[in-house]
């Protein structure tokens, strides 16, 4: 989902955000509900040892994401979701996705 782009003048993203941010929000928060659930449902074999910990954060996201879907036009619980927004992915990029897994093997000298 994306703004129409006129063929002149400018695109108006806060009026796109204002009309539709509530679909794509909400959109959002329906995917990471998804991914919380696959994660469960796969997380329980020896080879996604990562994913309850992902969970952990992926549901505050959920959360922050609808709450801003219900509460569009309000300025104050758009900035509260992107901070908590902000600062998961941060942890999942810096503490959960910088460890290596297990399973894979990052010794590139040996050939199959």
């Amino acid at each position: 989902m994306s703004p129409r782009i006129p063929e002149r003048g400018e695109i108006d993203v806060q009026k796109f955000h204002a009309e539709e941010g509530r679909k794509y929000l909400a959109a959002f928060a329906l995917l990471s509900v998804v991914t919380v659930v696959i994660n469960a449902a796969l997380g329980q074999g020896g080879s996604a040892s990562q994913w309850p910990a992902q969970n952990l954060v992926i549901v505050p996201m959920s959360l922050a994401t609808g709450i801003a879907a219900i509460f569009i036009r309000r300025s104050w619980a758009q900035i509260l979701a992107l901070a908590i927004q902000s600062c998961c992915l941060r942890l999942i990029l810096l503490r959960l996705e910088s460890k290596p897994s297990p399973d894979i093997s990052l010794d590139c000298s040996r050939t199959q």
